[in-house]
């Protein structure tokens, strides 16, 4: 047996001998003489990094690689009367980062190896071509932030204030903050600086959130920088957006004559239907069984309901959603007067979709059809071809585009390439995170003041604005809030001068014009109590006045808030020279009987909507008859607006 394995064991050995070239032992020639054989141990070096050669000194080839410890008070980059310190450089670095990471981009980088190793397509390394992102972000936020400091924002020509009056009148009290006009430079609205002053807070959250122990943590880790520099980077992002965001809302429509101009293609894209897919508007208003009635009952009642509106002298698409508003028991969308814009085909039920999307149907067209929860009533608003949709879009991109272009163009950036050094993080936090959230769509969070006065040559209806435009300055007070768009009184002059008689405004066009501005009136009370009420609800009133404390003939007023501690209202008043008579207005606070003492009624209006229950983006997760996603009108323009601020001059 120990014979057999030795037998083995040398078989092996003369195995292992024969495939390492060690061979067996031969007889040497008379002529050979043995000579040692020489084993050679391969050198062993450590495989460094390849960094592409440094480029051009102007641009970001400039260096090969930027890796290595920045200083942080050392400046990279200056524009205007700004300087991009390197520790916040290292905030929009990472953060840029940070977002192409996780965005849908189908060319990435290998994250776990050094980004300044690896090319892109265009020469670039990924590390160079994160860095021109990083410099192009803050070259727009410092160019958008210090226009606002220098650049007055735009005013309509009929406003024509005496500015002897304004100083005499309504010079420091509270209502000057929300006085048309009278602040020409930007400065953020109260919910956007509620924002900024919580930053920190925000921060905080932020970084919990993204499973970091706190923001100074956050700030070490997500970007290799200070807390402080994430802050002031932030802060930064935010104003200029904020700025930003406020021009965009200046931006005005082609009118429709002009839609046609231009080249070949750009008519093409507007007018042609391509046969692509539609999108529809549609206003809908869902009624339910009431308890012991059928739904052929339900079905008789609805067709009831919309005879009796279709024979209404002013029968139109305010007056629907009028009553879907105040009828319709879907809940999701009766507060915005059952709206349904920009639906695609194949989100509403069948039958509803068919009849949408029917290649004959028009504005104004009506249907009732049975669904699983009730009977609804369908009013169909416009229609538009994906080439329109396409069109309108690029319209906007190139509008907010070249807002971008004429404020960097008016503040050139300087870069100090040499002196770059980018330091090590794990860029988890994007640049987006970063930013205002923009949901709320608040535009107007307060209700602002327009004073008749300001425009004295503005014709309303047969008399002028200044003496007969309390009602209608009233009526755009409160529309700019509830609506969050722009409606001063010589715009709605012009649409309803027929409102307007010897005495003043038709109080009628409060209920009756509500709708068609974007909001809804519930009812007229005559009580004081009731409109009380509802100024403890939130809602806000609009109060008729008689000969006594507020004026010597008639006059209107908006009330907007009610303060429970000291029992008293705010109020927005659109006649100038009450602001120096009535010294309540020193405080913008006022009894609730200088109110009611000479009002002979009210107008209650329904709370302000400000967002969409069914919206994916700002909504609540309420369902309607929709399937798939949804986006309101107003998260689709923030979107635009968002991606075009973020990506604008990126490259």
């Amino acid at each position: 047996m120990k014979q057999k394995v030795f037998l083995c064991l040398a078989a092996a050995v003369l195995a292992a001998m024969m495939l390492t070239g060690c061979g067996v032992s031969r007889v040497l020639g008379p002529d050979e003489t043995e000579t040692p054989e020489q084993t050679t141990i391969p050198e062993v070096t450590e495989v460094l990094p390849t960094y592409p050669p440094d480029g051009n000194p102007g641009d970001e080839t400039c260096k090969g690689s930027y890796t290595g410890e920045p200083s942080p008070s050392a400046v990279a980059a200056t524009a205007g009367n700004g300087e991009l310190t390197m520790g916040q450089l290292q905030v929009l670095y990472w953060g840029q980062v940070a977002a192409w990471k996780q965005s849908e981009e189908s060319t990435q980088p290998d994250y776990s190896q050094g980004l300044d190793t690896q090319l892109r397509e265009d020469g670039r390394t990924w590390q160079q071509f994160f860095l021109s992102r990083a410099l192009n972000a803050w070259h727009t936020a410092q160019a958008l932030y210090q226009q606002s400091q220098e650049v007055d924002l735009p005013l309509e020509e009929a406003y024509q204030p005496d500015p002897e009056k304004h100083a005499e009148y309504i010079v420091d009290i509270p209502a000057t903050k929300f006085l048309y006009g009278e602040n020409r430079k930007y400065s953020p609205n109260t919910m956007h600086q509620a924002y900024l002053d919580n930053l920190p807070q925000t921060l905080q959250e932020l970084a919990k959130n993204s499973g970091y122990a706190d923001a100074q943590d956050m700030a070490l880790k997500a970007f290799g920088t200070t807390a402080e520099d994430l802050q002031t980077a932030t802060e930064l992002l935010n104003r200029a957006y904020m700025y930003f965001t406020e021009l965009t809302y200046h931006l005005e429509a082609p009118a429709e004559e002009e839609t046609a101009e231009g080249d070949e293609n750009a008519q093409e894209t507007v007018t042609a239907d391509d046969g692509g897919e539609k999108t529809v508007d549609i206003r809908e208003l869902l009624l339910t069984p009431q308890e012991g009635e059928s739904m052929e009952d339900c079905q008789v009642r609805a067709e009831k309901l919309l005879a009796k509106a279709k024979a209404q002298w002013n029968w139109n698409e305010a007056y629907f959603r009028t009553m879907a508003h105040d009828e319709s028991q879907d809940k999701a969308t009766a507060p915005s007067g059952g709206t349904l814009n920009n639906v695609k085909p194949g989100q509403l039920p069948q039958e509803m979709d068919s009849w949408s999307f029917d290649a004959e149907r028009q504005p104004g067209d009506t249907t009732i059809i049975p669904g699983e929860d009730g009977v609804y009533i369908l009013y169909f608003a416009a229609s538009r071809t994906e080439s329109q949709s396409q069109a309108e879009q690029t319209r906007k991109e190139d509008q907010e585009k070249a807002l971008i272009d004429a404020a960097r163009e008016a503040c050139p950036m300087t870069v100090n390439y040499g002196d770059i050094r980018l330091s090590s993080a794990d860029g988890n936090v994007s640049v987006s995170d970063l930013l205002y959230p923009d949901v709320a769509h608040e535009r107007f969070p307060e209700v602002p003041v327009y004073l008749q006065q300001d425009y004295g040559k503005t014709p309303y209806g047969n008399y002028r604005l200044s003496s007969h435009g309390c009602g209608i300055t009233s009526l755009a007070m409160l529309a700019t809030y509830m609506a969050d768009e722009e409606y001063t009184p010589p715009m709605l002059s012009a649409r309803y001068g027929n409102y307007c008689h010897e005495n003043g405004t038709d109080g009628t066009i409060f209920p009756k014009e509500a709708a068609a501005l974007g909001f809804y009136c519930l009812k007229r009370a005559q009580k004081a109590d009731e409109a009380l009420e509802a100024l403890k609800e939130g809602k806000i009133v609009v109060s008729v006045q008689t000969v006594g404390y507020w004026t010597r003939g008639g006059h209107y007023l908006v009330v907007e808030k009610y303060f429970p501690e000291d029992d008293t209202v705010q109020v927005r008043d659109s006649n100038l020279y009450n602001y120096k008579r009535i010294e309540a207005h020193k405080q913008d606070r006022h009894a609730w009987s200088d109110v009611t003492k000479a009002c002979c009624g009210y107008w209650i209006f329904d709370y302000k909507i400000k967002t969409i229950p069914f919206c994916d983006r700002c909504g609540d997760g309420s369902t309607t008859i929709l399937e798939g996603g949804y986006l309101c009108d107003k998260c689709r323009t923030a979107m635009l607006r968002r991606n075009t601020y973020l990506l604008d001059g990126a490259n």
